[in-house]
């Protein structure tokens, strides 16, 4: 475990206060009692971040910066898919109720929630996350969110989400064949697009590893249906992993593309996926 710093706001309730510390005590983290500024902090006790409670959530302060869970567009994108409106990841993903779902890059989980909230009651979404920083966040975010703001269609689409502290190229190696109806991939962009909520905090803290072949072609066999991976638009690694890319319409900045997991159908070719699939190069 890195040396990380536990602490609460400076106003903060006992109740809060109670929180951090047994926070700190689960994770064997050290508890500063808040005096002073959090750049105080962190360079007295030479921590390497900061999760910081306050009445209302918490927070991780990491590099002078405040990092912050927030649903980023799920609310919207679930309020559109209740009115009938398509939604494009959904589309490309080819949910069904009842999917069970592996969202391995999940980040804040806005694409896991909106996912969640389409498969329903009887279907389930794994959402990976290979940093700690930011699975702890998510974990801590969607409780207060689920008791604080979110809609009653939202808190059931949250509590169906299992979020797992892994990489997801371990977990790939050992899933089962065939075992989730769709495996989704929503790397850090190897090109910034400043369009999210606080892309900018997580990318500080994001894992910006390239997508593996190797990863791809564990997904392939761990997927029932689909593998949908999300990239800027006319990125190259559609091409270079194996997936055929959708189409999008003008200034679209992001896209999708897909391996299909159908007997005789693999990225449109005439294959046999029990002989192919596997194999993406």
């Amino acid at each position: 475990m890195k040396d990380y710093i536990v602490t609460t706001s400076q106003n903060s309730k006992q109740k809060t206060f109670e929180k951090a510390q047994s926070f700190a005590a689960e994770n064997k983290l050290l508890f500063v009692k808040r005096k002073t500024s959090l750049k105080n902090i962190s360079l007295k006790y030479n921590a390497e971040g900061i999760f910081v409670f306050t009445n209302a959530e918490l927070y991780y302060w990491y590099n002078e910066t405040e990092i912050r869970f927030h649903p980023n567009m799920s609310k919207l994108r679930i309020l559109a898919l209740q009115r009938g409106k398509p939604d494009r990841m959904v589309k490309a993903m080819g949910l069904k109720p009842k999917d069970k779902v592996l969202d391995c890059t999940m980040g804040l989980g806005a694409d896991a929630i909106v996912s969640s909230h389409v498969v329903g009651q009887g279907g389930i979404v794994y959402g990976l996350e290979s940093q700690w920083e930011i699975a702890t966040l998510t974990k801590a975010g969607f409780l207060d969110y689920a008791e604080q703001e979110a809609s009653c269609s939202e808190k059931e689409a949250l509590f169906r989400i299992k979020i797992l502290h892994q990489r997801y190229e371990k977990f790939l190696i050992n899933a089962r064949e065939n075992y989730f109806d769709v495996v989704y991939f929503d790397p850090m962009f190897r090109d910034t697009i400043h369009d999210s909520y606080g892309i900018d905090g997580i990318r500080l803290l994001s894992n910006q590893s390239p997508l593996s072949k190797e990863a791809v072609a564990n997904a392939v066999r761990a997927a029932k249906r689909r593998v949908v991976l999300k990239e800027r638009t006319n990125s190259p690694e559609f091409s270079r992993l194996g997936f055929t890319p959708l189409k999008v319409g003008r200034g679209i900045k992001t896209q999708f593309g897909v391996i299909e997991k159908r007997e005789g159908f693999l990225n449109g070719q005439n294959s046999s996926c029990h002989h192919r699939a596997y194999s993406v190069r």
